[in-house]
């Protein structure tokens, strides 16, 4: 090797050195949020397991307290339960609450469901202007099926109606470009006066 070869190869060998260094204080720092995270992720799913398998009182067991915890997956999974009654009392009102709860997070199948809760007036008010932009919201996240909501939506609002639900999507699209509000704000309850308190924000 010439001389400037094994420099250039020595300088590489540092820089990698240095990465690596950088990489492993990196993962060091995140290691107790992703353990929590990866801990909340495993229970999440032994609680759909325990959907899936029909059984839905120990599926609520497992997700209360991970959706008391701020964890949005388990949140929407709860809200749900309520909505359909699976394993407790039927509860628009409760499932509204925590649909609205993952909703801010941006989990986009909470977004769908309160398009279509505050459309048909289930367990929330009935409010065209929330309405579409949650089934917007959604969409955003990925929601497809969440466009024919819409379309109904669209087709029973005033222009008026439109323009207001356009400037929410757009004022949430700007305070939220990650399309969540975020973990702390999560873990409000929702607003006492209802889902309405959303569009006062």
């Amino acid at each position: 090797m010439s001389p400037v070869s094994v420099k250039s190869l020595c300088q590489c060998r540092a820089t990698i050195a240095r990465t690596l260094v950088a990489a492993c204080i990196a993962v060091a720092a995140l290691a107790p949020a992703s353990a929590e995270t990866f801990v909340k992720a495993e229970s999440f799913v032994k609680g759909l397991s325990a959907f899936n398998a029909g059984d839905y009182a120990i599926a609520y067991s497992i997700w209360r307290p991970l959706a008391e915890r701020g964890d949005a997956n388990s949140q929407s999974s709860l809200a749900y339960l309520f909505h359909e009654g699976k394993g407790v009392r039927p509860d628009s009102s409760a499932a509204a609450k925590w649909y609205y709860l993952a909703a801010l997070q941006g989990e986009p199948t909470s977004q769908s469901f309160l398009c279509k809760m505050h459309l048909n007036g289930d367990g929330v008010p009935r409010d065209l202007v929330l309405a579409l932009m949650w089934c917007e919201l959604s969409m955003d996240g990925g929601e497809r099926w969440a466009s024919a909501t819409r379309d109904r939506v669209m087709s029973k609002m005033t222009t008026a109606e439109r323009d207001r639900a356009w400037e929410l999507v757009a004022r949430w699209r700007s305070e939220h470009p990650d399309g969540a509000v975020g973990t702390a704000a999560a873990n409000q309850p929702a607003p006492a006066g209802g889902l309405n308190e959303a569009r006062a924000r």
